[in-house]
C-alpha cells in the first residue's frame, strides 16, 4: 500500500505545543499561502505527511537558543 492524496490544497494548520516545548501550551496557527501549494497525504501507517507541490520549504527554520 502506499500514500494516498487526501488533501490538495491546505490552507492553514492550527496547534497546541506539548508541556516539553519552548512555549509550553502555546497555540499557534500557520498560514499558508496559495503559491505555498501545500498538499497532505496519508501512509500506510496512519500517519500524515505535508508536501509542497512546487517543492519549497513550507516554513522557515527557528533557532532555540
Amino acid at each position: 500500500m502506499k500514500r494516498m492524496k487526501i488533501y490538495d490544497n491546505v490552507i492553514e494548520i492550527k496547534a497546541k505545543k506539548g508541556k516539553d516545548s519552548n512555549f509550553p501550551n502555546n497555540k499557534f496557527k500557520h498560514s499558508f499561502s496559495s503559491k505555498s501549494k501545500v498538499e497532505v497525504y496519508g501512509n500506510p501507517d496512519g500517519s500524515l505527511t505535508l508536501k509542497s507541490k512546487n517543492g519549497k520549504r513550507l516554513w522557515k527554520r527557528f533557532k532555540y537558543d
